[in-house]
C-alpha cells in the first residue's frame, strides 16, 4: 500500500508543479483583460461628465435608488399638487411601418381640484381627448386604441425614471 502511497503522491506533485505556471499565467492574463470603463463621451447637453461611479456595496447602491427615487418625486407632475398645462410636440418617422408617422401634438392639461385633460392629433388625422374628473374617466377620438408612439412619448414625459418596483 505504501509504494501505491508513494507513486500517487509523485504523480501529484509533477501535476501540480506542471500546472501551477499555468495557473499563474492565467491569474495575470485575466487581470490583464478585465473590463474597463469607458469613459462618458463628451456632449455639451450631457449633465453628467464626472468620471462614472461603481456602486460596490449595498449602502452606495440604496444611496443610488434614493436618489433616483427623490428625482423621481420631484419630477412627478400631478402628485405634487401643482396645476400646469404641458404642450409638446414631436415627429414620428418609423419609415413607414406605423399608420401615424408624422407630427404630432400634444396637450396635457391639470387642475388640482377639477381634474386631468390631454388631448393628442396627428397630421396623419389621429386624434383623441381624455378628460379625467371626479373619478370618472370620459374619451372622444378617431379610435379606442391608442398608438405606440404616443404612449412611449407620454411614458418619457411622465415616467421617465422607473422604480426598480414596477419593473
Amino acid at each position: 500500500m505504501s509504494s501505491n502511497s508513494g507513486l500517487l503522491m509523485g504523480m501529484l506533485r509533477s501535476i501540480i508543479c506542471g500546472c501551477l505556471p499555468a495557473f499563474v499565467a492565467f491569474g495575470q492574463t485575466a487581470s490583464q483583460n478585465a473590463p474597463r470603463i469607458a469613459p462618458v463621451p463628451t456632449d455639451p447637453l450631457e449633465l453628467a461628465t464626472g468620471q462614472i461611479q461603481s456602486a460596490n456595496t449595498p449602502a452606495d447602491r440604496q444611496a443610488a435608488l434614493q436618489l433616483l427615487g427623490r428625482a423621481r418625486s420631484q419630477f412627478a407632475l400631478r402628485s405634487n399638487g401643482q396645476a400646469y398645462d404641458l404642450k409638446v410636440s414631436f415627429t414620428v418617422d418609423s419609415a413607414g411601418k406605423t399608420n401615424y408617422d408624422g407630427a404630432w401634438q400634444m396637450e396635457d392639461l391639470f387642475a388640482p381640484k377639477l381634474g386631468h385633460r390631454w388631448t393628442a392629433t396627428a397630421a396623419s388625422g389621429y386624434a383623441t381627448t381624455a378628460i379625467a374628473t371626479g373619478g370618472k374617466v370620459y374619451g372622444d377620438g378617431a379610435s379606442s386604441a391608442v398608438p405606440l408612439r404616443l404612449l412611449e412619448a407620454r411614458g418619457v414625459l411622465f415616467d421617465p425614471l422607473q422604480s426598480p418596483a414596477q419593473r
